[in-house]
């Protein structure tokens, strides 16, 4: 481990050779180049090696430094758990919340899923439940998250163990959206309540040819619980961009699919209450990589989705 972690910290780190410093915005492609040769020896070693490969790469996705990773990934068993295992889901209103909850299932990637819930009563005296929620996200790539997600709790629906990390990471993510369609049913469901369902859940349509379907079989399970509340006049549009300045530098060519997956859906609400609906925060305003090819990017490789909804 400690091969790569030195590499990476000399070559793909915001302060070369310094174990303060973190990884700089493209550490994937950077290790690709500079650092392949160490990573694969530890992502090809040992079963102890590879889960050791997923928790430097999970690490340094949340940005802890160098020294810390190599600290968490050689003293606590939980290190592999990005941003320290905490969850980014926070609820904000202009209304008191009442009744509020908070969901998690045992982890099924290296982020932390989790879904939180309120209750409150609009202006007018209209009552609506509401979930605010941050999905479970499926890997792309096995060569570059090692182990993670664990296979042992992504088992295929008849017992068998899934072919790799993306086939886990689906039957996982469908476990993650069962079980809070669950509590959404005998929270929310059962009393028929309005209830406005909202967040980013890792899966979404297509839409002709600007976006791509991801994880279409899970979506579909979502949807057929949810409405999803967008007016009529709505385009879709992206909420995660092959276009984004963090995926793609400016200058550079295009790659990987757009996708939109930040939703605000619907129960016991009329579709024809959305009013408006904008993908917003897309600006390159933070400067990122100081003094190393100094750019600038959007606050998030996920732009933001807003709905306006007229509720009787």
């Amino acid at each position: 481990m400690n091969a790569m972690v030195d590499c990476i910290r000399d070559n793909c780190s915001t302060v070369a050779g310094a174990e303060s410093s973190v990884a700089i915005e493209n550490v994937a492609t950077c290790t690709e180049a500079q650092c392949l040769t160490p990573s694969l020896a530890l992502l090809s070693g040992s079963p102890a090696d590879s889960t050791c490969f997923g928790c430097v790469v999970s690490n340094l996705n949340a940005y802890e430094t160098m020294g810390d990773i190599r600290t968490r990934c050689t003293t606590d068993t939980h290190a592999a758990l990005g941003f320290r295992g905490q969850a980014g889901v926070l609820m904000l209103s202009r209304r008191p919340l009442t009744s509020t909850d908070y969901f998690v299932i045992p982890p099924v990637s290296i982020w932390q899923t989790a879904a939180a819930r309120a209750a409150t009563v609009l202006d007018n005296g209209v009552s609506l439940d509401l979930y605010c929620v941050d999905g479970a996200s499926v890997p792309t790539d096995c060569a570059l998250t090692g182990s993670s997600p664990p296979q042992s709790t992504g088992y295929n629906a008849d017992g068998t163990p899934p072919k790799d990390c993306i086939a886990a990471g689906v039957n996982q993510q469908y476990l993650f959206d069962t079980r809070m369609l669950d509590w959404v049913a005998s929270t929310s469901g059962k009393a028929g309540r309005q209830t406005l369902f909202s967040g980013d859940l890792y899966s979404g349509p297509a839409y002709q040819s600007s976006i791509q379907a991801i994880q279409p079989e899970t979506f579909a399970v979502l949807s057929a619980a949810f409405s999803i509340g967008t007016a009529a006049s709505f385009i879709p549009e992206c909420t995660n961009c092959a276009s984004n300045p963090i995926r793609t530098p400016p200058g550079g060519t295009l790659s990987g699919d757009s996708t939109w997956t930040r939703f605000n859906m619907l129960q016991n609400i009329a579709v024809t209450s959305a009013q408006s609906n904008q993908v917003f925060l897309k600006e390159a305003t933070v400067a990122a990589n100081p003094g190393n090819g100094a750019m600038k990017i959007p606050i998030s490789s996920y732009y933001a989705f807003r709905s306006v909804l007229t509720l009787p």
